[in-house]
Order: C-alpha cells, then sequence, then structure tokens
C-alpha cells in the first residue's frame, strides 16, 4: 500500500485531485478561505516583511478574512492584504516587494525535504496520511506564491523597472552558475519541481 501511495502515478492524481478541489471550494468562500488561509497569510507576510526591510511605508496589514454580502445578499469574502504608501520613486522596492510570495517556493521545498523527519510514522495509514497531507501543504504553498493581479499591476506599472530587475536577475544567474557549489544548490532547486510531482525522495 505504501508503495502504491509513493508512486509516481498516485502522486500525480492525488495532486490533480488535490488542485482541482481547491479550484471547485471557490463556489463557497468559508470552504476557499479555510483551505487556502495558512497560504495566504504566509503570501500577505512576505508582502509585509519584504516591504518592512527595503524601508517601505507600511499603511497596515489585515490577516484576517472579512466577510461581507453584496447588493444581492451573496457573500463575498475579503482575503488578508497588505497597504503601503505608493511612491514612484521607490519602484525598484515596491516590484521586489510586489513578487516576495515567490519566496513560498523555497519554504514548500523547505517542507517537502524535512516533511516525514518531523513525524514518528509508524504505520501504513500514517504514512498514507501525512502524504496526502503533504501534497496538500506543497500544492497550496505553489499555488500562493504566484503574484495577484494586485501585484501584477505594479510590474506592470513599472516596466522599465521591471525590465531592469530581470535582466539583473539572469546576470546574477548567469554569473553564479559559474561557481559549482551555487550551481549545485541550483540543481537541486530545479528537480525539486520533479520531486514534488514524481515523488522521487533523494
Amino acid at each position: 500500500m505504501e508503495q502504491l501511495f509513493n508512486s509516481k502515478i498516485m502522486t500525480v492524481l492525488i495532486t490533480i485531485v488535490i488542485i482541482s478541489a481547491l479550484q471547485k471550494s471557490k463556489r463557497n468562500p468559508y470552504l476557499f478561505s479555510f483551505l487556502n488561509y495558512p497560504s495566504i497569510i504566509l503570501h500577505e507576510l512576505a508582502h509585509y516583511f519584504v516591504g518592512k526591510i527595503l524601508l517601505l511605508r507600511i499603511k497596515g496589514i489585515r490577516l484576517f478574512p472579512t466577510i461581507k454580502r453584496d447588493e444581492e445578499n451573496k457573500i463575498e469574502i475579503i482575503n488578508p492584504s497588505v497597504s503601503f504608501q505608493e511612491n514612484n520613486s521607490q519602484a525598484f522596492r515596491i516590484i521586489l516587494m510586489a513578487i516576495a510570495p515567490l519566496s513560498l517556493l523555497y519554504v514548500a521545498y523547505y517542507v517537502e525535504s524535512n516533511w516525514y523527519s518531523w513525524f514518528n510514522i509508524t504505520s501504513t495509514f500514517q504514512f498514507i496520511f501525512f502524504n496526502i497531507l503533504l501534497i496538500y501543504v506543497i500544492s497550496i504553498l505553489i499555488i500562493n506564491s504566484i503574484p495577484s493581479m494586485t501585484d501584477f499591476s505594479y510590474l506592470l506599472a513599472y516596466p522599465i523597472h521591471t525590465f531592469i530587475l530581470i535582466v539583473i536577475t539572469l546576470l546574477i544567474i548567469g554569473y553564479i552558475n559559474n561557481f559549482p557549489l551555487i550551481t549545485n544548490n541550483i540543481d537541486i532547486i530545479k528537480i525539486y519541481f520533479e520531486r514534488i510531482i514524481y515523488n522521487v525522495h533523494i
């Protein structure tokens, strides 16, 4: 049974089912918020801490969803968010703050790498449960690491600055690829996605 749930095909199937369930849960705002809340919080905290580090003026942070009803009496849930004072002279810092949730990819990598060392798994049932739970955690982390439409709007608002940052990033990647130690770490990150999809443990 453990070999079945540890197989590549089963991991892919479970991932598809979980992502599909997360998408369908949008029909129920309460269920969607419950399933996604932990990673949504991390998404907003990434914005907050990077903004603080870059000395942007944070006006406020809302960590809990707000429930309200629209004119048609339909329930609407406003997710957590971070607000800050925008200034054109801070374009580079604003862009870095906007893409801060991408750091959740590293969190996902760290969680996946250490997951089984955090639990004392003694039975097949526990293995199956924690394996499915791991796929769920990784899925919501990756989904919420993607910058929101609001985040992307900042990238589009400063296209020249965004282009410069992309060029600098590519140059840095090209530079550090000349160093074996860093290159090995990059290779590990590259196969991270393979480990999630195919459940290959190294």
